[in-house]
């Protein structure tokens, strides 16, 4: 019993430990600034809520990993918005919709595939006047898809 039990332990252990809420990678250089709240969802965790969540537009099934950022220090977001212009230029992300109204604005960057059919990466950049979060998506997105999509499907989880 003892013989099976062992390695039974290890491969859980080591199965969740990959499930394991951490640190972003692409934003990981944002996460240090004060009042800056950093996550990261690995790819095994959106299976599982992806499953959970019934996702018929296929987005979490397809979606490899999701980093969020959130900064409620405005001393610090001047810093960040240098960060963020930072990683967008070295990752070769273009401008795909920027909004802006008087209470917040929004920037979408993307990678896309050769025929702009494809989203490859996606970062989000929502600025009000008391904070700021950036979002990462990597994986890949049939922009078609997600626009025939019932609206609703999308945000059901």
């Amino acid at each position: 019993m003892n013989k099976l039990l062992i390695p039974l332990v290890l491969s859980l252990t080591v199965l969740l430990s990959s499930c394991i809420i951490a640190k972003p990678k692409v934003l990981g250089s944002m996460s240090v600034y004060p009042r800056t709240e950093a996550i990261r969802i690995p790819k095994q965790m959106l299976r599982i809520a992806g499953r959970a969540a019934d996702d018929e537009s296929g987005l979490l099934r397809n979606l490899n990993s999701l980093e969020v950022i959130t900064c409620e220090d405005r001393r610090s977001m001047p810093i960040l918005d240098s960060e963020f212009e930072r990683i967008v230029n070295e990752r070769g992300l273009e401008l795909l919709v920027s909004s802006t109204d008087s209470l917040e604005s929004v920037d979408i960057y993307a990678e896309m595939n050769s025929k702009n059919t494809v989203i490859k990466e996606l970062l989000i950049r929502d600025r009000e006047r008391k904070e700021q979060n950036f979002i990462y998506l990597k994986g890949k997105f049939d922009l078609g898809k997600l626009l025939e999509s019932d609206p609703k499907s999308l945000t059901r989880f």
